[in-house]
This record gives C-alpha cells, structure tokens and sequence, in this order.
C-alpha cells in the first residue's frame, strides 16, 4: 500500500519469465507497436511515447534536457519534494526560471499560474507536477492552467508519474505537450520504467536542442522508425507492461478511473471516522495518494512500523519536515474495495493500539 512501487498482479509479474528476445529483431518489432498502442490509449493522446528504461525520475530528466534550453524562460511550480526536484533540474540547465511555490498541502490553482503569466509574457515553458507524491496534494485546476499556457504559446511539462492511469488526465484534450509517468505506481507494474508522450509542437522545439547523451529525443525518434529503443531495453519489464497495460484496456479506463475515485472515498470515509485529519487542503486531496495526519504525540514511523511487523502491509511516512507527521497510502493500481477494507481495518488496529 506504498505510494508507488504498488501491488502487482500475479500474470504481470509471470511475464517476466518470458524468454529473452532480440531487441534488434522482428519479435521485439511487435512487442514495441503493441506497446505503443496501449501506452497511447492510457495516455489518451495520439503522440510518439519514448519508452525509457529508468525510474520516473529519468522521464523528468528526459523533459527538461530535450525542451529546456538556457534561452527559456520557465515557469516552474512546486508544492512539494518533487515540484522542488523538477525546479531545480530545470536550475540546472541554466534556464530563467520563475518559480511558484505553495505551502505543503496546498496546490496550484489556476489564478496562480494566470498572474505569473501576466507578469512574465516572455515565458516559453511551464513544467508543472500534477499530483504531488510527497504531500498528497493534486493540481485539480490542470484543465485550466493548460488553457492559460496554450493560449500565450507556452510548451507544457506535466508530471503525472503518481496519477496517469488512475485519474482522467487526457494528454491531448488538455494540450499536454510533455508528458511523463512511471510504471510502478496507477499503471501497477514492476518499477524500473519511465513513458514519455511527446506533442508535435515539442518536437519541433527540440530540432533546436543538442542533447547526445541516454535520453536524447532524436535517437529515440529515429529508433522509433524501426519499432526499437535506441538502447538496450528492460525486457522483462516491458514484458510486465504489455500484460499490465491489457488489463488496464480490458477494465476501460472509465471503469478504471471510477475505481480509484471510490476507493480513495473509502479511505477519506475512514479518515472522518477515526477523527483523522487529510493534510492536503480539501480542494487539494489526491485520489491516488491519501495523505492523513497522525493522532496528537504518534510519530509516522510507530505507525508504519506497527502495520509492517503485525499486519504486513507497507505503508510509508513522509518526505523531510512531514516525515514524523503524516502517513502516506497508495490508492492505485490494482487497488480494489477488498484491499481497501483489509488495510483500513489493520490501520485501525494499529492507531488504537498505539493511542
């Protein structure tokens, strides 16, 4: 019950039993086109996605050194640990960045992102991370903010690694131009895998860019032609993804979004029971990562450390200054009503045995 690695399916996980194959061959060719497809049907977008064999944190390293040049100016907005992360990998390129920051537990609204706008109408980039894993806190208002940026010819980056697949987050309909998650968090496979869908607009930006290292966009576009990876895949993994992504496509993805948003009203149900409080602001609770505040003199760790040893489920405590003040539970994947119940009770338990 982590906010990511999450609980995988038995199949999934058999099919990285699956024989080694020739990544240069025409197996793999097939594996490659069918992953495409599922990938975009997930993404709802019609754009190339680079498959890349790394953490979600490589899909963020893959966005800013592809479409951030010190000649942008960027607006960057963080609410939490991996809002700081995203700002500063952009710092690190050398771009002009103009940062909007907010307070743990709340989020970006879209007033915020219009202001900045206003006062910056030279910015080309907005990179902005749409359910924040650290706090909770999700960007509810992305429709809106992505309007604003369109509007003024600003290229989007949305980093949905802890919510694409368990929350309607439609890349084209929004205008997403960069577009990033992970495998092992509401996609429900093995970690080790980062999907990047990619606009045509962010393309013709990149024709300006000279990256030659891993993530490079070209090589993998150039790749792309032929259905392969410029590098060495994680084959057994894309193995796991193929099955993973099917299940995903035979629920729907209507069917799978409602799953989530009820089981996480199951958990926020709990929540009001117990006379916990959510740490996120009302307008700012994730469906994917339930975020609550521990009773009065319990630390997290007791907590985390209790349903580890007595109940044997995993759930984690916070990020830095939260790290003894909140609890973090992932609602994704192949969450379900059973599962919910089953780590509700044992939380219950656990806080009363602690109080």
């Amino acid at each position: 019950m982590l906010p990511g690695p999450t609980n995988v399916a038995e199949d999934v996980l058999e099919a990285m039993k699956y024989s080694v194959i020739n990544h240069r061959g025409n197996e793999f060719h097939e594996l490659y086109d069918e992953i495409q497809e599922l990938l975009r049907y997930v993404f709802q977008t019609e754009n190339f996605i680079a498959l890349l064999s790394s953490s979600g944190t490589g899909g963020v390293e893959f966005a800013v050194t592809n479409f951030i040049t010190k000649k942008d100016k960027v607006i960057a907005c963080s609410t939490g640990e991996f809002g700081e992360r995203l700002f500063e990998r952009i710092n690190a390129i050398g771009a002009e960045t103009i940062k909007i920051s907010k307070d743990l537990g709340d989020t970006i609204r879209a007033s915020d992102v219009e202001e900045v706008i206003e006062k910056n109408p030279d910015a080309t980039v907005l990179a902005i991370v749409f359910n924040e894993t650290s706090t909770g806190a999700c960007v509810w208002e992305i429709k809106k903010i992505m309007e604003l940026a369109k509007s003024k010819g600003i290229l989007t980056i949305v980093d949905s690694v802890s919510a694409l697949g368990g929350v309607d987050i439609p890349t084209d309909k929004l205008g997403i131009d960069v577009h990033i998650t992970g495998s092992q968090k509401c996609l429900a496979c093995p970690p080790g895998l980062a999907f990047v869908s990619v606009s045509n607009e962010a393309i013709k930006k990149n024709k300006e860019i000279h990256n030659n290292g891993y993530f490079d966009l070209k090589a993998y576009l150039r790749f792309h032609e032929k259905k392969e990876t410029p590098f060495t895949p994680a084959l057994p993994l894309l193995y796991a993804l193929k099955i993973a992504l099917n299940k995903i496509k035979e629920e729907g993805l209507d069917n799978v979004f409602l799953r989530h948003k009820k089981c996480a009203e199951m958990f926020y149900n709990f929540a009001n029971k117990m006379s916990l409080e959510t740490f996120p602001k009302e307008y700012a609770k994730s469906i994917t990562v339930i975020t609550l505040k521990t009773p009065p003199s319990v630390k997290s760790s007791e907590i985390v450390e209790k349903m580890r040893k007595e109940h044997n489920i995993e759930i984690a405590k916070g990020f830095g200054p939260l790290s003894e003040k909140v609890i973090r539970i992932g609602c994704m994947g192949i969450i379900n009503e059973e599962i919910v119940n089953i780590t509700t009770k044992a939380l219950e338990q656990t806080i009363l045995s602690i109080e």
